[in-house]
């Protein structure tokens, strides 16, 4: 991707996120508009390489793009791609990022979680990571457990009060 293709496609996906999803998402009748902000990861490594002044950090949960083609576990899109371009987005992100992946998700598990944490970190970008153990049938699903929050919520609180 050059230049300039590579900032359109970051600032769309900004004003995408800061102006259409965000104040979305705290419309209290609105639940799908709530789901729709989490749904959306891949757009959270593009904002933070926008590094706008009031984000003060970003948290991301089993993040990705492409994962489980045809319902096939571990059966990514395009990882090398997704790779690429989480590194692209790493070159000019300094938002400090918290990612929690889950060892038994089959659509972003660690063989390919972690070279993105690699290829974003390497490139410049702050990636705090953690792999949590399996969690359930499927470990995609983690943040939509209820039961989960006892065990990430120590994670971000940490994290949130680091970057006070």
């Amino acid at each position: 991707m050059g230049p300039l293709p590579t900032i359109l496609c970051r600032f769309t996906t900004a004003i995408l996120v800061l102006f259409v999803l965000a104040p979305r998402a705290h419309a209290k009748d609105d639940v799908r508009s709530q789901e729709e902000i989490w749904v959306l990861p891949l757009p959270m490594f593009a904002l933070s390489s926008l590094n706008p002044p009031p984000v003060k950090a970003i948290i991301t949960f089993a993040a990705g793009r492409g994962g489980r083609v045809g319902g096939k576990p571990n059966n990514n899109y395009a990882p090398d791609k997704l790779v690429e371009a989480i590194a692209d987005f790493g070159s000019t992100s300094r938002v400090p990022m918290l990612w929690i992946y889950i060892e038994n998700d089959t659509f972003f598990g660690p063989e390919l979680s972690k070279p993105m944490r690699d290829a974003f970190t390497a490139a410049g970008g702050k990636a705090e990571y953690h792999l949590m153990p399996p969690f359930g049938h499927e470990g995609h699903f983690f943040i939509g457990s209820p039961d989960a929050i006892p065990i990430w919520s120590p994670l971000v609180t940490k994290f949130l009060d680091a970057q006070k």
